[in-house]
């Protein structure tokens, strides 16, 4: 059926009024360090800087210890900024020769102390049961001797010292992380692409190489940016004790060991400034360890500055502001006007299902657009450029009062994030355009949160949304406050099982111990509970054979017979045909036809060559699907008959 001049006339305008749809979220302001130059810039100078702090501290290890009796105890002037100690040494130097010994004496450590972490997780994981069970007992032997005694019987028994500390430090602080990179390297070495990868023919060391060690390398650059400080602070700690370093050699630990005496003589400046500068230097490690790892985790790459779902409703979100006025009604969107409204009504005097779903939008989206600010894949590392990728364009589509409407189409053309949209669940880096409309009144993000599970309920794609641990009658009720409301959800549950044929003995039941239908249904009551007006069914049928799959979406007929709506998404257009109302066909992320469901008995009455191609592909229609071609552009003010 070719298409008429006005219809193109509209689709040449959907660009324009998506862009100046009403912004409903906007990307989230990546942090100062969030680009990838920032972060290497950052990097760059937290190294630097502590380069620089360790050879000033060596280049003043004689300035040190030069004694000045006729200048002890001064306070912080030009000449001494830190001022000076009770044998006249300043205590600037003293502090940069300290700092710079502690620095070497952490950076040796926590680099040592990671090394015999990765080489005994990696084992442990790889190397059988029987050498887990001997890196068990080393971490559990290690772990149950109390962390500062067992740093002291080392460093005391290699003559403390700087390497008795080192030593000591790096041989008590492996543990925890050869703990984590074990859990690591074991989830990796179990997940399904390294079983695919080993089936393919890839040796150990490729699967080391390519899968192993850049899943492990992120959570080894955490554990070696969190050993620096623990190092530095315990090796100030024993040499504060009098089993580190020798009191001869400036050290942090000997400093403010020594300041507590003059503390309470006002001397407050031989503790405040060494203790600031040690501080200082592990906040510039963690700062170059944080930067580090967002260059090499491509999580992070693509996320910097990702913060909580909740903080960005709260900072990010510019909708429309407050709710319309009691009473609006949405302005209807393209295709969703008068003449669309009588089109289904034409179509719906048809067939068994002949009563129109009635003319309220209970739902309605108008020039959704969504797209998501990353990096561009192309560019050089350091020089990409964030830019936003569109995933959703100028989509518009609505769901009536007593309805079914079926989304159909490929997979990544945008379905889910559909869904997302209407819970109003946006990623941080999601920009976010158009407007929703929700029983008559116009949406914003926060609203759209406020209906989650009250005025928007949600029938997830899998059963293994149910919590494996927790009894179903309990996720089913949910939370209550008060006796009087957990007795009130109580008495709702058994009404809906009752409903659907869930007999009380399933309440006590726990996920695992469901059938694959009885599991639908208790996912169908989790989203009845609070009395929604519309449901959104997220594949609600996979894995399911016909009848079972059926008998799921015959029940969400059932709440559409109650005058609540549906927009179910699916893969099956064959099962979608027999249940819904209307079909919206969704291709390259947006909604390229909008119809009933008896439009699909001929493709004579199906405008886009897309849909008209899905109904060759049907079973009963011979698997024919010709290859999709645009339709002829008619003359100048010529339109074919619908």
């Amino acid at each position: 059926m070719p298409v008429s001049s006005a219809d193109l006339s509209r689709e040449a305008a959907a660009p324009a009024a998506a862009a100046a749809a009403p912004l409903l979220h906007a990307p989230a302001r990546p942090s100062l360090l969030g680009g990838r130059r920032a972060s290497l810039a950052a990097c760059a100078a937290s190294l630097l800087a502590l380069a620089a702090l360790v050879i000033a501290g060596l280049s003043c290890q004689d300035a040190a210890q030069l004694a000045d009796f006729t200048a002890k105890g001064l306070a912080p002037s030009p000449q001494h900024p830190f001022g000076t100690d009770m044998m006249g040494r300043d205590m600037l130097a003293r502090t940069l020769a300290g700092l710079s010994t502690s620095v070497l004496v952490g950076l040796l450590a926590a680099g040592a102390s990671s090394l015999i972490a990765l080489a005994l997780g990696t084992a442990a994981a790889l190397g059988g049961p029987r050498v887990d069970a001997a890196v068990t007992w080393l971490i559990d032997l290690c772990m149950g001797i109390p962390h500062i005694v067992l740093l002291i019987l080392i460093s005391y028994a290699l003559g403390k010292g700087f390497w008795g500390v080192a030593i000591g430090v790096a041989l008590t602080h492996w543990p925890s992380l050869t703990r984590v990179i074990r859990a690591e390297v074991l989830q990796c070495k179990n997940a399904p692409y390294v079983a695919v990868a080993r089936k393919l023919g890839a040796g150990p060391a490729r699967i080391a190489l390519t899968h192993v060690l850049p899943f492990v390398l992120p959570q080894y650059l955490v554990g070696l940016v969190l050993l620096f400080p623990h190092a530095i602070l315990h090796e100030a700690a024993v040499t504060f004790l009098g089993f580190g370093l020798s009191p001869e050699q400036p050290a942090i630990g000997i400093i403010l060991s020594e300041s507590m005496s003059y503390l309470t003589a006002g001397m407050w400046w031989l503790a405040v400034f060494p203790g600031l500068a040690l501080i200082a230097a592990v906040l510039l490690f963690e700062l170059a360890g944080s930067c580090l790892r967002r260059l090499v985790s491509p999580r992070h790459a693509q996320e910097e500055g990702r913060m909580s779902m909740a903080n960005t409703q709260d900072t990010t979100m510019l909708g429309s502001g407050a709710l319309a006025r009691e009473g609006a009604s949405p302005a209807p969107a393209a295709g969703h006007g008068p003449h669309a409204d009588a089109e289904l009504h034409h179509h719906h005097s048809h067939g068994p299902r002949s009563q129109h779903p009635g003319h309220h939008h209970l739902l309605t989206c108008e020039h959704l657009s969504v797209a998501f600010e990353m990096y561009d894949p192309s560019a050089p590392f350091f020089a990409a450029q964030r830019r936003l990728v569109p995933v959703i364009e100028d989509l518009s589509l609505s769901v009536h009062e007593g309805e079914l409407l079926a989304v159909v189409g490929a997979s990544g053309s945008g379905k889910t994030l559909l869904a997302d949209c209407i819970f109003g669940l946006f990623e941080p880096n999601a920009s976010v355009h158009g407007t929703i409309w929700f029983d008559g009144r116009e949406q914003d993000a926060a609203s759209l949160a406020s209906l989650r599970g009250r005025g928007i309920s949600l029938v997830p794609q899998s059963v293994t949304h149910l919590d494996p641990l927790m009894r179903v009658g309990q996720q089913v009720e949910g939370w209550a406050a008060t006796a009087a409301e957990r007795a009130a959800r109580s008495q709702r549950r058994r009404e809906l099982f009752e409903r659907y044929g869930l007999g009380e003995e399933v309440a006590r039941m726990y996920p695992h111990q469901l059938s694959g239908g009885m599991a639908r249904r208790v996912l169908l009551c989790c989203a009845l509970m609070d009395a929604p007006k519309l449901i959104v069914a997220d594949e609600p049928t996979p894995g399911m054979d016909l009848q079972l799959a059926v008998q799921a979406l015959q029940d969400l007929r059932g709440f559409t017979r109650q005058g609540g709506g549906v927009l179910l998404i699916t893969h099956d257009i064959e099962l979608a045909l027999q249940v819904a109302d209307r079909v919206a066909v969704f291709k390259d992320g947006t909604v390229i036809e909008e119809t009933s469901v008896e439009a699909f008995a001929s493709p004579a009455t199906l405008r886009h060559p897309f849909t008209r191609a899905l109904w060759h592909a049907l079973p009963e229609h011979g698997f024919s699907a010709p290859a999709i071609a645009p339709d002829p552009t008619p003359a100048e003010g010529g339109e074919a008959p619908c």
